[in-house]
């Protein structure tokens, strides 16, 4: 019997997509909006959709504004130009003063800058004050000589003005007010109640309110402690006594201002400082050779007696030392020099010194011809024309002077652009 072949039966072909294994689903596009869980496409677009607009917000840039002005409040130390986005220091060489960073990004075009010039006018310590009832104080803000001149009218007389202590610096104990003396003067702190307190003698006290418009004043009497209080409000029931009292504070602290040195830059054309005082006093001091033909002669047995030409050897050099105070507190200019021998070994061999002391009264600020020497460099200028500038009359015979003392001169015209910054008034 024959064997057959076994009948092999065979399952039907499936198409290779039916056994395909099942592909995983797409990623969402950066287009899409499918949250899909732990999607590094997806963070990608939550960030590029959360992402800040270009710039600074608006309410971020007005509290950078804000305390940036506060600060300079505080300081009146630095100025925010727009122009070239940068903050412009009125003395680089000075180790007090804080830094403020430039706006970043740039400022807005309606960010206001006050300046000082003849298109727009700036209120000053000078114009006349007014009772002000209208008038409102913050204690803990600083008020400067033009706020607080702003904030009055012209109804007030001339001589009766605010009384502040801006920019005196602050002090932690009451210093005196003249070297030797009992009388004391305590500067508070921008925060405190008070602009400044006045011990005197006879246990007299004055303390003078923040802004400058009341003035407390303690006097002890017949074992009593009377009290009186004066505001610049009811200016016009003030008696003359009490007008003299006002103006009698005034006056001690603005020559406690001009005795206090504000800002010192050491120049190559010499030794330069400002007061606090409005306006403040402008004090130079240099060093040089004898510039004058004459000098004083080693052993000479008169003061005066002078040698026309000066010996060629330097054993003979003479030093002059020169200070020059430009005071438009006071309206005068005085220039003291002291010569001396270069070798100060010869001090005790006889040589001697010659001090001189010179006052010219300026003219007022009003009746000043104020004409810009027409020179070009510092070496055209002349000392005519720098004391034309300045306020010295006329007929003042600027060639007799010493030539110390026309230096001088030209070196405060050359450095004016130092002291003019810190002009407040």
């Amino acid at each position: 019997m024959s064997s057959r072949p076994p009948i092999v039966r065979r399952r039907p072909l499936t198409s290779a997509s039916d056994n395909a294994p099942s592909l995983p689903e797409p990623a969402p596009s950066q287009q899409s909006t499918i949250r899909t869980p732990l999607s590094p496409i997806y963070v990608a677009n939550s960030v590029l959709k959360h992402s800040p607009p270009e710039g600074t917000p608006s309410p971020l840039r007005q509290l950078e504004r804000g305390w940036k002005e506060k600060r300079r409040l505080h300081l009146k130390d630095a100025s925010l130009r727009a122009q070239t986005n940068s903050v412009r220091f009125a003395i680089t060489s000075s180790t007090s003063a804080l830094l403020t960073p430039p706006s970043t990004p740039p400022p807005s075009q309606n960010f206001a800058i006050i300046r000082k010039d003849a298109n727009n006018p700036i209120d000053t310590v000078h114009t006349g004050l007014s009772s002000g009832s209208n008038c409102t104080i913050n204690p803990e803000q600083p008020v400067n000589s033009q706020t607080a001149t702003s904030a009055r009218n012209t109804d007030t007389p001339h001589h009766i003005r605010p009384i502040l202590s801006y920019p005196l610096p602050s002090t932690s104990c009451p210093v005196p007010l003249i070297k030797g003396k009992k009388d004391t003067i305590n500067v508070s702190s921008p925060g405190s109640m008070y602009e400044v307190i006045l011990r005197l003698e006879e246990g007299r006290v004055v303390k003078v309110r923040r802004g400058g418009f009341i003035a407390e004043l303690f006097m002890k009497r017949k074992g009593q402690i009377q009290e009186r209080l004066l505001d610049m409000k009811d200016v016009g029931k003030w008696t003359e006594t009490e007008k003299r009292d006002w103006q009698n504070i005034s006056d001690v602290i603005s020559d406690f201002k001009r005795m206090t040195i504000r800002v010192k830059m050491f120049l190559p054309l010499g030794h330069l400082r400002i007061t606090c005082s409005s306006p403040p006093d402008i004090i130079l001091t240099f060093q040089t050779d004898s510039l004058s033909k004459g000098y004083l002669a080693p052993n000479a047995d008169s003061k005066t007696r002078e040698i026309n030409q000066p010996q060629v050897r330097d054993d003979n050099r003479w030093e002059v030392q020169v200070r020059m105070l430009y005071s438009r507190y006071r309206n005068e200019l005085k220039i003291d020099t002291y010569t001396y021998h270069a070798r100060k070994t010869y001090l005790n061999r006889g040589f001697g010194c010659l001090k001189t002391k010179r006052t010219i009264p300026l003219l007022q600020q009003d009746d000043m011809l104020r004409r810009q020497p027409t020179a070009k460099d510092v070496n055209g200028i002349t000392a005519e024309d720098v004391a034309n500038t300045i306020g010295i009359q006329r007929n003042t015979e600027i060639a007799e002077w010493k030539e110390e003392e026309r230096e001088a001169l030209k070196r405060l015209w050359t450095l004016r652009h130092e002291w003019e910054r810190w002009d407040d008034f």
